[in-house]
C-alpha cells in the first residue's frame, strides 16, 4: 500500500495537469491550513492564536494571489 506522502504527490501532479501550474500552486499554500484543521478534528489538537492568525494570513495570501492571476 502506498504510503500517503505517495498518495499525496500523485493527487497534486494529477491537480496541477487539470487545473495549470499557476493555478495549482496557490493550492499548495493551503498545506499547513489543512493540517491544522485535521490535527484539530482528528487529534484534538488546539488551534492557538498564533497558528489561527497564520492561517488567516495563508488564506488572505492564496485570495489575492488567485484574484491576481486571473
Amino acid at each position: 500500500m502506498p504510503s500517503n506522502k505517495v498518495i499525496y504527490h500523485l493527487l497534486a501532479l494529477a491537480g496541477m495537469a487539470k487545473l495549470g501550474n499557476a493555478t495549482s500552486t496557490n493550492y499548495v499554500y493551503l498545506n499547513p491550513v489543512f493540517t491544522l484543521i485535521t490535527a484539530a478534528l482528528i487529534l484534538g489538537e488546539r488551534m492557538s492564536a498564533m497558528s489561527i492568525a497564520g492561517s488567516a494570513i495563508i488564506l488572505a495570501g492564496v485570495i489575492i494571489a488567485g484574484r491576481s492571476s486571473s
